[in-house]
């Protein structure tokens, strides 16, 4: 469940932490997934 994803879940965090730092921008999988959360929002 929900416990064992949580871990995952931390080390993606920290694994784009870095890039979200050095780059000032939004990571292309973040940016991928708000795009679609609104085209979802948009179709509801």
């Amino acid at each position: 469940g929900m416990a064992g994803a949580l871990p995952i879940a931390g080390l993606t965090i920290s694994a784009y932490d870095p890039a979200f730092d050095a780059k000032g921008e939004v990571p292309p999988l973040v940016g991928e997934l708000l795009v679609e959360l609104l085209a979802t929002m948009e179709r509801s």
